[in-house]
């Protein structure tokens, strides 16, 4: 599991406020599986994986939402401070270069990490706490991914483009 050292709250929040957090989270795993979807075929294995994480992060959050009797929504914070083309609109701006592609992807999930450690910060029940933690700590895992592989792509340049992470 992750070394995170959020302590966890004595007061709960009420249920109403709960989904309101994990919604927002839905949007930002939302925006991270769409926005690694479009990124440029040099990098497909990366973050077509980081896609999927999004997307197993994505219906966990549902499932969440759902044990709480209400529906998920696209009404989250997240959704008006990450726009869900923000990877593929870089990618474009960047002429498609691979380190563009990097660290528009790597800017995606500092962002994301960020909103998790926010929510982490609310009087959230364990069972949410724990699944928070557990999708964090996948979040990191694939941000040094990402992040080692823009280091690799500044060090050698276009020798490193096509190989695998």
């Amino acid at each position: 599991m992750t070394n995170e050292r959020i302590p966890p709250r004595v007061a709960f929040m009420d249920k109403e406020e709960i989904v309101d957090v994990l919604n927002e989270l839905l949007e930002v795993t939302r925006t991270g599986r769409v926005g690694f979807a479009q990124t440029m075929p040099a990098l497909t294995e990366i973050l077509h994986n980081r896609s999927r994480a999004c997307a197993k992060a994505e219906v966990e959050l549902v499932a969440m939402i759902r044990t709480y009797g209400f529906e998920p929504t696209r009404r989250g914070a997240a959704a008006t401070a990450q726009d869900p083309d923000l990877l593929h609109l870089t990618a474009r701006a960047g002429a498609d270069r691979e380190a563009s592609v990097l660290e528009a992807c790597q800017l995606g999930e500092e962002v994301a990490m960020a909103r998790y450690r926010q929510a982490l910060n609310e009087q959230l029940p364990e069972k949410v706490r724990d699944l928070l933690l557990q999708q964090l700590d996948n979040l990191k895992h694939n941000h040094d991914k990402i992040l080692a592989r823009l280091v690799q792509v500044h060090v050698h340049g276009a020798d490193a483009r096509g190989s695998a992470v």
